[in-house]
């Protein structure tokens, strides 16, 4: 554990056990709060030809979702398919098109996973 809030430099010390020779090298620790993210209210469009499919602009809850996190500018947003995509960070499961996705089904969940690079 590290014992100074937020950021510590920590030093490993290598020795080569044949030569003796040694060498010091240090390590930055960071850590950060997790963001406070918030689930959206679903985003509800009108099935007018009755096919289950529909085209939504999923970024619509980026805001919602972001509204007590600061410092947004550099956050990575992906929209994911299963909640396993989201976690393993799975292209085949990434929605390319955020702003124009096709709903697979009626009253599907999508992922939102987000990243501070």
């Amino acid at each position: 554990a590290n014992v100074q809030a937020f950021e510590q430099t920590i030093y490993a010390f290598f020795e080569d056990e044949e030569t003796g020779c040694t060498q010091i090298f240090d390590l930055d620790l960071f850590t950060r709060n997790t963001p406070q993210t918030e689930s959206p209210e679903p985003l509800t469009l009108c099935d007018d030809n009755e096919t289950g499919v529909r085209t939504f602009d999923l970024s619509l809850v980026e805001d919602e979702v972001l509204q007590n996190v600061e410092n947004t500018d550099e956050l990575i947003i992906e929209y994911y398919n299963n909640l396993q995509g989201a976690e393993e960070q799975n292209p085949g499961n990434l929605i390319n098109n955020p702003e124009e996705y096709e709903s697979q089904s009626d009253n599907q969940i999508v992922y939102i996973r987000i990243t501070d690079p």
